[in-house]
């Protein structure tokens, strides 16, 4: 689980918090399952991962 900070701080030039959550929105929309990237509320964003 990685914060929306964390993310912002990641970024190249250090982004806005509204360029990382367009940037989450995108990322469902291009996995085609909105479940996968996860919202953890007053945390952050988390993959969901499981087991082959």
């Amino acid at each position: 689980m990685l914060s929306r900070h964390e993310l912002t701080r990641l970024t190249r030039g250090g982004r806005s918090a509204h360029a990382v959550e367009m940037s989450i929105a995108r990322l469902r929309d291009s996995l085609g399952a909105a479940d996968v990237v996860r919202t953890v509320v007053k945390r952050g964003y988390r993959l969901a991962v499981t087991d082959a």
